[in-house]
């Protein structure tokens, strides 16, 4: 499994904040693009943003790309403390869209 976005980018504080509430801890991860992925085989892309789709490289492995557009909530100019609550709902919803599909897609194989 890996995580791309387009370009690498520094790591959004208000997402490590997210998680570490949910005992994650991102704060060491590095971002990765696309650029660094592309050579690896996938059987599945999932793309978090609408914009993406259409300028996806062609990946190995003829993967299913799925399109689960999420709010970028980075990009919203919000009070501090709406932010947090933002983003915390943002990684309440990735986790359940993560179960859901690997109950529906990945489940569903085995």
């Amino acid at each position: 499994m890996y995580s791309a976005g387009i370009i690498p980018s520094k790591l959004d504080l208000y997402a490590a904040n997210a998680m570490s509430e949910a005992i994650i801890d991102i704060s060491s991860y590095k971002s990765k693009g696309i650029a660094q992925v592309v050579e690896k085989s996938f059987d599945y892309v999932i793309a978090l943003s609408a914009d993406i789709i259409q300028i996806l490289p062609i990946f190995k492995g003829n993967p299913k790309i799925y399109e689960y557009p999420f709010p970028n909530v980075s990009a919203m100019n919000l009070p501090e403390d709406e932010k947090i609550k933002v983003y915390s709902q943002l990684r309440d919803e990735l986790e359940n869209f993560c179960f859901d599909f690997v109950h529906q897609k990945i489940k569903a194989l085995i």
